[in-house]
């Protein structure tokens, strides 16, 4: 599986997992590199302040280029622990599922045993994360399935009142 996560065709990223957790029709949008105005979106400017002002001394930021930009990693533990800031009070599944998607690539890359947490400073939450290989080939599966098909029909639900692509959906 490894080599075909870095195929230019294959190319399902930390941020596609949100997205179809999130939005079948955005993780679309998203993979035609549809611009949704993300620079003047209020929850991305908050999320990036948040990511930026929390944990200054552990930013050791990963980034695998159109796969994964993990927020810090912790090797303390004997094994390799990866850490996510979010914004928000509440734990979702797409921001669950993006973790989780990151430790399955950094234990493919390195094969060590991996754990996440999720870190959500507005609620003063951490959550660990371990990694289900399953439901994470499963996704894999049927995002690969979204990106390579029609796009999906909008459907409403609560992230929509924040995203960038509402003016294109309900425009």
């Amino acid at each position: 599986m490894l080599i075909s996560l870095f195929d230019e065709k294959f190319r399902i990223s930390g941020e596609s997992f949100f997205d179809y957790f999130s939005c079948k029709t955005r993780l679309w949008m998203e993979s035609r590199n549809i611009d949704g105005d993300f620079d003047s979106n209020e929850h991305i400017k908050l999320g990036k302040f948040i990511d930026e002002s929390t944990f200054r001394r552990e930013k050791h930021r990963l980034q695998i280029p159109g796969i994964c930009s993990i927020d810090f990693i912790k090797t303390d533990s004997g094994f390799l622990e990866i850490h996510e800031v979010k914004k928000g009070k509440k734990v979702s599944k797409p921001q669950i599922m993006q973790t989780m998607y990151y430790i399955y690539i950094l234990n493919e890359i390195t094969g060590k045993e991996c754990v996440g947490f999720l870190h959500l400073p507005e609620a003063r939450k951490k959550i660990e994360i371990k990694l289900n290989e399953e439901l994470i080939r499963g996704s894999l599966k049927e995002i690969s399935e979204v990106i390579n098909n029609d796009c999906p029909k909008p459907e409403i639900k609560a992230i929509c009142r924040g995203c960038s692509y509402n003016h294109m959906c309900w425009g």
